[in-house]
C-alpha cells in the first residue's frame, strides 16, 4: 500500500524501491511486478517495462488492469500481434471499457488489418463518439477498404472541430477526387502546401 501511495504521489523512485523490496520477499507477487511496470511504462522505457509487465501477466493472467497495460506496452513496442491478443483477452473481462477497442485498432491499422481496425474504431466511437484522434483514424481505415461517404463524414468531423488538422484535409480531398468531385484537387494541394506528406505524395495521382 505504501509503494501504490508513494506512485500517485509520483514519487517513483520510493515507490520502486518498496516494490522491489515485495519482490525479495515473494518474487510471485503479481501487483509488484505490474506496479515497477507501470511506472517504467509511464516514463516511456518500455522495453524494460514490458519485462515486469509480462512477468506479472504470467503470474496472473486473469487481471484486468495488468493485461489492459501488457497491451498497451506491446503497442508502443510496435508487437502489434502480441498487442492486440492481451487487449481482446482483457476485453472478454470488461466489455464496456471503452480505451481497449481504440487501442485494438491501433494495433490492427498497424499491421494491416484495415477492415478490423475499422471494426474496433467503430466501436470505440460508439462509446466515445466526440475522440477527435478515434474519428481521424476510422476516416482513414473507412478511406482505405473505399467506404468514401463515411470517411467524409469523419474527416469533417475532424476538420469542424480543428480546422487545422491538414492531414484530415489532405484526405478529405482524397475522398472527394475519388468520388469525381474536382474540389478535391484543391484540397490536396492545400493540405500539401501546409505539410503533409501524404497529400503531397497523391498530388500526381489526383492533380496532374
Amino acid at each position: 500500500m505504501r509503494a501504490r501511495s508513494y506512485e500517485e504521489l509520483k514519487r517513483h523512485d520510493e515507490a520502486i524501491v518498496d516494490y522491489k523490496r515485495i519482490l525479495s520477499i515473494d518474487n510471485n507477487y503479481s501487483q509488484a511486478h505490474a506496479g515497477i511496470g507501470k511506472i517504467l511504462f509511464e516514463k516511456e522505457q518500455y522495453t524494460k517495462a514490458e519485462l515486469y509487465i509480462l512477468k506479472a501477466s504470467n503470474i496472473d493472467p486473469e487481471d484486468f488492469e495488468i493485461l489492459y497495460l501488457a497491451g498497451r506496452c506491446e503497442l508502443m513496442l510496435e508487437k502489434w500481434e502480441k498487442a492486440e491478443l492481451f487487449l481482446k483477452q482483457a476485453e472478454k473481462m470488461n466489455p464496456d471499457f471503452a480505451p481497449i477497442y481504440y487501442y485494438t485498432g491501433m494495433a490492427r491499422a498497424s499491421r494491416g488489418d484495415i477492415y478490423g481496425a475499422a471494426a474496433s474504431f467503430n466501436t470505440y466511437l460508439k462509446k466515445e463518439p466526440n475522440n477527435i484522434v478515434a474519428r481521424y483514424n476510422r476516416g482513414f481505415a473507412m478511406l482505405k477498404i473505399g467506404y468514401l461517404n463515411w470517411a467524409l463524414e469523419d474527416f469533417d468531423f475532424v476538420l469542424k472541430n480543428n480546422p487545422d488538422h491538414y492531414e484530415a484535409l489532405g484526405k478529405k480531398g482524397i475522398c472527394l477526387a475519388k468520388m469525381g468531385n474536382p474540389e478535391g484537387c484543391g484540397l490536396i494541394r492545400e493540405a500539401a502546401k501546409r505539410g503533409s506528406d501524404y497529400a503531397s505524395s497523391r498530388m500526381e495521382e489526383f492533380c496532374s
